[in-house]
């Protein structure tokens, strides 16, 4: 159990299958839920780690314990699943599926609308990201408030960081960052591997689009009464960060705007400086010769 005295809920489905779908379930079933939003704020050191191998044997309670949280939901933690049953024996595990093709094709649209696997497409900003660590403008632009003073996944000056987790994740799940039939081995594998190490009391398979919805999630978890009827009159959530433009990579976006502006006015201020100065300096030097002549 958590400590929140509850059994932990894992969604433990692939990027895809409506992960984001079942937290937002979650949440209206009065739940704080995880989702990759959520860890790339609080938990990205420790990903950027992990996933290059600098951490062998990580400390599930020491992540999640002080967050407070009821459920995780995205296939960096499904890929812990076995260190977190260790962790919490009681979790209950949601497995989110999909059809194959479908989720291939899926997972083909988004890399390409996400900028975060696209490292051309990313050339300013992570210009701009060099610049600001290179001079320590977010401290500086912190400290003085200009930008909110947060140290979350989001920082500007992280986003080099956030680009190779982005990457590294594919390469951990799946092998390689194209989409490709080994993909597809991939995901057969995973899901097989969670069903084979997850006690079957405890694993719900769960399918949108087999028309899986409340009354299937709603029994699994064992929701009072009055939280059942409050949500059985509304439609089970679809989300696709896709097509409303709220994926970390969007997100990613919208949250460095306006630090990326102060690097932009400091880098045309420097270049004026250095301008100023080469300017003054060969003014000098002609003086000097003139003067000279003169002589």
């Amino acid at each position: 159990q958590n400590n929140n005295s509850r059994p932990l809920i894992l969604v433990a489905g692939l990027s895809r299958t409506g992960t984001s779908s079942l937290q937002d379930a979650l949440i209206a079933l009065n739940l704080t839920v995880f989702h990759t939003y959520e860890t790339v704020i609080h938990h990205l050191d420790f990903w950027y780690y992990y996933l290059n191998g600098y951490i062998e044997k990580p400390n599930i309670q020491a992540i999640l314990d002080p967050l407070g949280i009821h459920a995780i939901s995205d296939c960096w933690f499904a890929h812990l699943t076995p260190e977190i049953i260790k962790a919490y024996p009681n979790t209950k595990v949601i497995l989110t599926t999909r059809e194959a093709q479908a989720w291939i094709r899926s997972y083909r649209s988004y890399l390409k609308v996400s900028d975060l696997y696209h490292w051309s497409r990313q050339f300013h900003r992570l210009m701009a990201s060099r610049i600001s660590h290179l001079f320590h403008l977010g401290s500086i632009l912190k400290y003085f408030n200009f930008i909110p003073n947060t140290n979350d996944g989001l920082d500007l000056e992280k986003l080099p960081m956030l680009m190779n987790i982005w990457a590294g994740v594919d390469r951990v799940v799946y092998g390689s960052n194209n989409p490709n039939p080994l993909w597809h081995n991939a995901y057969e594998r995973h899901n097989a591997y969670i069903r084979a190490i997850v006690p079957k009391d405890q694993l719900f398979e769960f399918n949108l689009g087999n028309g899986d919805g409340w009354d299937q999630l709603i029994h699994f978890l064992g929701v009072d009464q009055d939280t059942a009827r409050r949500v059985l009159s509304k439609p089970f959530p679809r989300l696709n960060c896709v097509a409303t433009n709220s994926c970390v990579s969007q997100l990613s976006t919208q949250a460095t705007r306006l630090h990326e502006l102060f690097v932009l006015l400091f880098s045309l201020l420097l270049l004026a400086f250095l301008f100023f100065l080469y300017h003054q300096f060969t003014y000098d030097e002609r003086e000097n010769k003139i003067s000279q002549s003169i002589r």
